[in-house]
């Protein structure tokens, strides 16, 4: 799933949408 949002959203800076998705990760570690 990841590599499909990252070429769905290739326009996009590669690295903010990492960041996101880290920042997703350690929300849901949180949560759990």
């Amino acid at each position: 799933m990841k590599i499909y949002f990252l070429k769905k959203w290739e326009n996009i800076d590669s690295k903010r949408i990492l960041n996101h998705i880290r920042m997703g990760v350690f929300k849901i570690m949180f949560q759990w």
